[in-house]
């Protein structure tokens, strides 16, 4: 059985069990926040769906804004410096000690487990982390000396853009890789209440395969698409003034940055005014997505209740978080990208170099990066044990 659920892709795995169409798809689309399809989600993640029915969702007061503020302050009591309106620009590197002995020049010349073919065409220099160069918004720059450097940015854009030439992971690598999809969100305040809409509500269409096999082969989608819809104010009254709404719609898109970047526009007195301009074809998929929410949710005056509207694309999350190919969450889970078969969280040629986030393991979802970063923890740790001296007697361990 065990087996079977990490083989069997999750939309077969559902559709053994139901036969209604609606429950299939209710138990499928939790795979688009594993940034894949039903049909491509290993069927071990239908765990997900029975957290969701068995122990519900939460959600954070304030917003994942007020989660970050949180952690925020609990490492600053720790001790930490956060610094905001800075860029990383580089991991610098430097050359390993040549190994002693023979046997040591011939270990260091066999493959490395986890090893990626470098971008000259051949194996990655093998190197040691020394540090950070940033640049800061007001056109500052500097770096930063460090033994160990914790990478949570896009793991592509690490390996291909921040390492020096000669210890970059070659781009042919990452062709053979899935993005996941992206996405369109649509940010929107509504004048009066929605009670049309619970907290959570799901729009599907009925072809499925057409639905996510436009995502997969980056075409244009489809005038009704499966949208989710959440409307934060249901349950947070912060978000919104008293008898307005907040919604947030996600209307899943393939990784193409060249759809381009969402706009803001906010309704005044004259009308529209628009404070940042919208690529067209961003701004076509939310004025789709809001015209389907209004009819299927039987909302026919929602457009016009609508005074403020701030969209975001592909080209947003490619050129905001340098996400690869515009990705909406990180690489798919596809069984390819899943468990032991995603990225370490460690870098197989630099040593001191970590990874946490979602390209690594444990995957995508704030539960699995923050996973991710225990996992760098504990092993810093362990290297940390294995470098203490030993004491009379005894082991370093």
């Amino acid at each position: 059985m065990g087996s079977e659920m990490c083989i069997r892709d999750r939309r077969s795995h559902v559709a053994a069990r139901f036969q209604d169409p609606r429950l299939r798809q209710i138990l499928g689309y939790p795979a688009v926040f594993l940034g894949t399809s039903p049909d491509r989600a290993p069927a071990m993640y239908h765990l997900m769906s029975h957290l969701d029915l068995a122990d519900g969702v939460q959600y954070p007061l304030g917003g994942f804004a007020a989660l970050v503020d949180a952690m925020a302050e609990v490492v600053r009591e720790a001790g930490v410096e956060i610094r905001t309106g800075v860029e990383a620009t580089a991991v610098e590197v430097a050359d390993r000690p040549a190994p002693a002995g023979r046997l040591g020049r011939l270990a260091a010349r066999l493959p490395r487990p986890g090893a990626a073919r470098g971008d000259e065409g051949r194996r990655r220099r093998p190197g040691q982390v020394t540090g950070v160069a940033w640049r800061s918004d007001d056109g500052a720059a500097g770096r930063l000396d460090a033994d160990v450097v914790v990478a949570a940015a896009d793991l592509h854009h690490v390996q291909t853009r921040l390492l020096p030439p000669g210890r970059r992971v070659a781009e042919s690598t990452w062709d053979r890789r899935d993005p996941g999809p992206s996405g369109v969100l649509v940010c929107v305040g509504v004048r009066g209440s929605l009670p049309q809409l619970a907290h959570h509500t799901l729009l599907f269409t009925a072809d499925w395969e057409d639905n996510f096999g436009r995502i997969e082969r980056g075409e244009d989608l489809a005038a009704d698409t499966s949208i989710y819809v959440s409307r934060t104010s249901a349950t947070d009254p912060g978000v919104a003034p008293e008898g307005d709404e907040n919604l947030f719609i996600l209307v899943p898109a393939p990784a193409e940055p060249g759809w381009g970047r969402g706009g803001i526009r906010v309704r005044d007195g004259q009308g529209w005014r628009v404070d940042r301009a919208g690529d067209a074809q961003v701004e076509a998929v939310a004025d789709r997505a809001l015209d389907q929410l209004a009819r299927w949710a039987g909302i026919p005056d929602l457009a016009e209740r609508i005074v403020v509207r701030r969209t975001y694309g592909p080209g947003d999350f490619a050129a905001d978080v340098h996400a690869w190919r515009g990705s909406l969450l990180g690489p798919g889970h596809t069984l390819a990208q899943s468990a032991m078969f995603r990225p370490s969280v460690r870098d197989a040629d630099v040593a001191g170099l970590m990874y946490a986030g979602s390209s690594v393991r444990p995957g995508i979802g704030v539960p699995m990066c923050l996973i991710s970063a225990e996992v760098v923890r504990d092993e810093l740790r362990h290297d940390a044990r294995r470098a203490r001296p030993a004491g009379p007697g005894g082991s370093g361990t």
